[in-house]
């Protein structure tokens, strides 16, 4: 989804995209950015700190983090990340990413309870999840990412718990070593267009999973 928007805005604003695929953590990718070794990056969250050394796009479409369980767990849907920290229940969650101060300051407190298990990825999350013993009562994920590899066959054994769905704004991330802010401008207005004749949005919607879907509708 994030790779076929990025490339038609980029397109849309005049410039050449080369791709370049390697897996990488959270951190690792923001400090290969910072090191100039690639100028771009897709599905950014906007902070204080990272303007320090790239720009922000507009957003050109919603990232969605969901609290989901494995159904046979028997948790109540109403549960919230503050309360299945009270109760001692383990948590799998991203190794690095901005989820916003309220999460960082929970994080920290699960790690220090050593009930808090790393993923580097959203496919290896839904791997701790659904692994034998499971790693964690809980995953905080990328809602989009986690049904991708959940898989259909698996979709009706996972619960989200709908007090903790955030729904945030992504945004391309430019080094600023790269770009001026006349580039910005056009990426910008690329964003503006696409998401006025709709196209951003019919991309978003092809991409994102049936159960999420009917989830955003509710």
């Amino acid at each position: 989804m994030d790779a076929d928007m990025a490339r038609l805005i980029l397109t849309e604003a005049g410039c050449e995209v080369e791709w370049h695929l390697w897996p990488m953590t959270g951190a690792r990718i923001i400090r290969s950015l910072k090191d100039g070794e690639f100028d771009v990056m897709i599905r950014a969250s906007d902070t204080e700190k990272r303007r320090e050394y790239a720009y922000f796009s507009r957003p050109y479409r919603q990232e969605v983090v969901g609290l989901f369980s494995q159904k046979r767990a028997g948790l109540p849907s109403a549960l919230t990340l503050d309360k299945a920290l009270a109760e001692g229940l383990r948590l799998i969650g991203p190794a690095s990413g901005w989820y916003g101060e309220h999460f960082q300051q929970l994080r920290s407190k699960w790690r220090a309870l050593n009930l808090y298990t790393s993923y580097p990825d959203a496919a290896k999350g839904a791997e701790l999840l659904f692994a034998n013993p499971s790693r964690g009562d809980l995953i905080l994920v990328d809602a989009d990412i986690f049904f991708h590899f959940v898989g259909p066959a698996r979709y009706e054994s996972v619960i989200v718990h709908g007090s903790d769905l955030f729904v945030t704004p992504a945004h391309l991330m430019l080094r600023k070593e790269a770009v001026d802010e006349e580039d910005l401008q056009a990426i910008d207005q690329a964003i503006q267009v696409l998401r006025r004749d709709g196209r951003l949005q019919e991309m978003e919607k092809h991409y994102r999973p049936r159960p999420l879907l009917q989830i955003l509708q509710e």
